[in-house]
């Protein structure tokens, strides 16, 4: 039986008992720090399901639309914004597929949040509101898959932060995250046929 073959057949598993809890999709959160191979995994995985007959569907990096500061020099309002859209194509996605991937989750966002937070530049009151929220949202997700960061390497990408230390520290927030709210993750290292492998047995078992 190929992969896609058993991955065909526990997603139609799956969403025959969802559909009996009046749900009808899964929905897969690929999280970790820029630079950590989530739009290359995602799409490979998103391919698979294609392939083998699955309706699915695939959420973008929403920050690189945020017409406010990212990065860096992300503030409130701009974490707010990222929330929110990534709720919001979440919701769009889930609503035409039998599955969706997405590229970072609603944990990642709260992760740029916690940094500027730290920076004074969003309040106690504020902070406590989005995490109640986004610790809620991040229920939602089926199967959530953590990839640890990699080096970062030169591009041509003018968006993607290139300051390994602001990496190191939201990989770190991110971990510290998985780990207060006790989230049932999957970590996903090595080369990409190792992450790939990795998140097929882990779908299938």
């Amino acid at each position: 039986m190929t992969i896609n073959t058993q991955l065909k057949n526990l997603v139609q598993k799956k969403i025959s008992n969802f559909i009996k809890k009046k749900r009808k999709h899964i929905k897969i959160g690929i999280l970790g720090t820029h630079h950590s191979g989530k739009t290359t995994l995602g799409h490979s995985l998103v391919g698979a399901l294609k392939s083998g007959g699955i309706v699915s569907g695939w959420v973008g990096e929403v920050a690189r639309d945020c017409p406010l500061s990212i990065n860096e020099e992300t503030t409130f309002y701009s974490q707010i914004w990222i929330l929110n859209s990534q709720i919001n194509r979440e919701i769009e996605k889930q609503n035409i597929n039998e599955v969706i991937v997405t590229d970072r989750t609603v944990i990642d966002n709260f992760a740029y949040a916690q940094r500027v937070a730290k920076k004074s530049k969003i309040n106690k009151r504020d902070i406590e509101v989005i995490e109640s929220f986004v610790k809620y949202w991040a229920s939602t997700y089926d199967f959530l898959f953590y990839l640890s960061r990699l080096k970062i390497g030169s591009d041509n990408d003018m968006i993607r932060a290139k300051n390994e230390q602001f990496q190191i520290e939201i990989d770190h927030n991110i971990k510290n995250l998985i780990k207060k709210w006790n989230l049932n993750v999957c970590k996903v290292k090595g080369k990409i046929k190792e992450r790939i492998e990795i998140v097929y047995n882990n779908l299938i078992s």
